[in-house]
């Protein structure tokens, strides 16, 4: 026996409405994920303002051990 035709149309609204909803929290669950694993991976700038700031500090000591040596 088949269900007539309007509870079919009903139900079939009802699934869809359910799958937009379970597609549009997933999305937003993913771009969330995406956004903290941009936070906490460094970008670029911090990477170069690292770099410089290890040879500056090797420089430093470079020059510190050459004032020593010349005393």
């Amino acid at each position: 026996m088949k269900a007539p035709a309007g509870k079919r149309n009903k139900a079939e609204g009802l699934l869809t409405t359910m799958a937009e909803s379970i597609g549009s929290t997933m999305g937003m669950i993913v771009g969330r994920a995406n956004a903290a694993q941009k936070v906490m991976t460094p970008s670029s700038e911090v990477r170069s303002v690292k770099r410089i700031g290890k040879k500056l500090r090797g420089k430093g000591k470079r020059a510190g051990r050459s004032t020593k040596t010349q005393r």
